[in-house]
């Protein structure tokens, strides 16, 4: 049992002390930020392009009507 929690030990240390994965992690951080971003933007563009489109629509519908 001792040796069990020795060797846990020392493999939690070197788990902890071993950088390999890091530049992973943050590859994907910044790729979801990345992400994150762009839906932003696009969500923000799509909502103002939609409105112009509507109200163009709109006026048009409504210079027809007065013809």
């Amino acid at each position: 049992m001792l040796k069990t929690m020795i060797r846990f030990r020392l493999g939690a240390a070197t788990f902890a002390q071993c950088e390999k994965g890091a530049v992973t992690v943050d590859w994907v951080v910044l790729t979801a930020a990345m992400v994150v971003m762009v839906t932003g933007v696009f969500i923000t563009i799509n909502e103002a392009v939609m409105t112009n489109a509507a109200g163009g629509i709109a006026d048009n519908i409504e210079e027809a009507a007065t013809r």
